[in-house]
């Protein structure tokens, strides 16, 4: 059963499959995202606004794993069923997110 604990305490596949898989993907999409808050953002907020994005593509698979895992449904956990409502949300949000970051910088 997949657990918070797992994720916070990988194993050594899991960093094998991370530096081949998932660091280029990642490189990548930190390169598009350093676009959006324009010259003025620091690093940190870059990687604030990529983190951000990621991990709110990454929930709603976690949300389905742990309500499948242990068999339960419970409230707020139910698996997002739509998922392009919620990439056309991940979207408005990020942009919007990022304006207001941009503003700032």
């Amino acid at each position: 059963m997949l657990t918070y604990l797992s994720i916070t305490n990988p194993t050594g596949l899991l960093e094998d499959v991370m530096r081949s898989e998932l660091n280029p993907m990642r490189e990548k999409t930190l390169a598009l995202v350093r676009e959006l808050p324009g010259p003025l953002a620091s690093d940190v907020q870059v990687l604030f606004c990529e983190v951000s994005i990621v991990s709110m593509c990454i929930n709603p698979m976690l949300m389905k794993r742990i309500r499948h895992g242990d068999g339960n449904n419970r409230k707020g956990l139910s698996p997002i069923d739509d998922l392009e409502a919620f990439a056309d949300h991940v979207v408005k949000f990020s942009l919007a997110g990022i304006a207001a970051i941009r503003g700032q910088a």
